[in-house]
Formats: structure tokens, sequence, C-alpha cells
């Protein structure tokens, strides 16, 4: 449903105690080994001195909130030592509308002009999502209906994110009969096309591959 942004890095100690003891650890420890084994105490004196300088993890939450990506979450590590961020971006933020929206703005593009293909994209009989990617499309869509089946048990359920883009191009103006969905699954067409969701079943998780589409102006 959109891209998924992950960072793994330094942050912020969530006690005094260990933000001492760790302060006393990395900058007196870790540059002396620095220079005992790799014969360089500035470059590891620098490294401790400008993990100090990351945002603290509300702070840098704030920031991924800002620059547009929805469901954002941080975990912290070794408490607080290092953090995890993560947030969704992409149809669940409405991004086919912020692209109308850009085109409008720049070219004067009018979205009852346009004419829309969505790609192939995963159907729903083979996109299960968690619960949390179900309550950002609840608090996404007025009306979920043909996006997100009834939950399952587990509080998960299936997605049709190509429907999802499309009601999202309808509302932002473009005519119905104007967009065109491919049916072709990316799960399912594996002679065809890519998964990784596919390859992640099978524990193949190191694959990678991907898809390119062409848009071109003929005249009229």
């Amino acid at each position: 449903p959109g891209g998924r942004f992950f960072c793994l890095e330094f942050s912020h100690p969530i006690t005094e105690a260990l933000q001492k003891a760790y302060d006393a650890y990395s900058f007196n420890v870790i540059p002396w080994l620095g220079e005992q084994v790799a014969d360089d105490r500035d470059s590891y004196q620098y490294l401790v001195e400008s993990i100090r300088k990351f945002p603290a993890q509300e702070a840098f939450a704030a920031r991924i909130r800002k620059a547009g990506f929805a469901n954002v979450k941080y975990e912290n590590l070794t408490a607080g030592v290092a953090a995890i961020h993560s947030g969704w971006r992409g149809t669940v933020v409405n991004v086919a509308a912020a692209t109308i929206d850009a085109m409008t703005d720049r070219y004067g593009t009018r979205p009852a002009d346009l004419l829309a293909a969505i790609g192939p994209s995963i159907s729903p009989a083979n996109y299960r999502v968690g619960p949390e990617v179900v309550a950002a499309f609840e608090a996404a869509f007025e009306n979920t209906g043909g996006i997100v089946s009834p939950r399952d048990p587990e509080g998960g359920a299936q997605l049709d994110v190509a429907e999802a883009c499309r009601r999202q191009l309808v509302l932002a103006g473009v005519p119905e009969g104007a967009i065109e969905r491919s049916p072709l699954c990316t799960y399912g067409e594996e002679a065809r096309l890519f998964s990784a969701r596919r390859a992640h079943h099978r524990g193949e998780s190191g694959l990678f591959g991907g898809q390119a589409g062409i848009i071109a102006l003929t005249e009229a």
C-alpha cells in the first residue's frame, strides 16, 4: 500500500543513569579502541560526537510525520541506545491526489482531462495485512468497503490496494471511465511478475525484482 520507511540509528537512552554510563563508555572507551585497533582515534571521536547530534526519538518521529509519512512509530532498543523508526507513505496518505495537485500547480493540469492507469499489483486474495495496516486504511478512508475485507480473528484483513488507488483518483476528479486497472496479480503471476511477498513466503527475501512503466505524450 505504498512505501514503508525504516531507520535503525543510535538514539538517546531513556534513563539519566544509563545516559551517564553510556557517555562515559562512548567518550572514553570507543576512541581508545579506535586508536588501539585502527590507529585512528579522531575518526572514532567524531563518531561518538556525531551520534549525540541525532534527534531524540520523539523529535525524529515528528520530522518523519512532517515529511508526509503516516502511522509513524519507533521502538527503543537497549533502553534507547538505539531505536528503530518506521512510517508509511503512499496509498495510505493519498499520494495519488498529491500527485494530481502537484501536476495542477505546475502544469495547469485539469483532473477531468487525465487518463490514469493502475499497473499490476497484488490481489486482495493474496494480500493479507496486519491490524496496524487495517487501522491506517480505516483512518484514511471514510468507507473501506471494497478495499478492506472484514477483519479476521487476529485483527488482520485482505486488502485491495488497487481499488484504494482507483477510489482516490476518482475523489481527486479523474473520471471513472478514464481509469484503467490491470487485472494482473504480482503475487499470482509468477512467470511474468516479481513479488517481494512471494519471495519472502518462500524464504527468498534477498531476491529483488521490479516493474517499469512508460508514459508518453502523443500528438493529437
